[in-house]
């Protein structure tokens, strides 16, 4: 029997999965508590991806958000909803069912968006935070110095760096 093993990521809350594949699927039952873990973990899902959509929506209609500072805003909206479709979502359903179902492919394509996305959310988060302290440090240089081309690099930077 081939195994579906992906290693331990879930910290002790599912059963082993020695030689776990597609056909042992309806034999095996998934704990309570496993499905329990894997509601709230879908609720969080479902709550980061609405939010972000709330986000990135508001952005798009109101003209008066467009400024350098919620580029950045609109920067990390993508890259949680991102997070959320591809890494979370994934993740909970490895959770579930204790093995990965998805394949050679979609495990390296989960890889990958995992750790890229989950960089590019930290690094826009610091991008936020440098911006932030710029403003408040040197106010008057800030207003005269920073630009739309400015963040746009910084922005372009990071998923450069990050590999997207």
């Amino acid at each position: 029997m081939a195994s579906h093993y992906t290693g331990n990521l879930t910290s002790g809350l599912e059963t082993p999965r020695n030689d776990t594949t597609a056909s042992d699927v309806g034999t095996a039952s998934i704990p309570p508590v496993r499905i329990l873990v894997c509601l709230g973990l879908f609720v969080i899902v479902l709550v980061t991806i609405v939010g972000n959509i709330i986000v990135i929506v508001a952005f798009i209609i109101e003209k008066k958000l467009r400024t350098t500072f919620t580029f950045y805003i609109l920067n990390l909206a993508i890259t949680d909803v991102s997070v959320a479709v591809t890494a979370m979502s994934f993740y909970t359903f490895d959770i579930l069912l204790g093995w990965w179902p998805f394949g050679e492919v979609l495990c390296g394509f989960w890889v990958f968006f995992d750790y890229g996305m989950t960089f590019a959310s930290v690094f826009t988060l610091v991008a936020i935070s440098v911006d932030r302290f710029w403003s408040v440090q040197w106010s008057l240089h800030y207003r005269q110095h920073n630009t739309m081309r400015k963040t746009t690099v910084v922005i372009v930077v990071i998923w450069y760096v990050t590999g997207m």
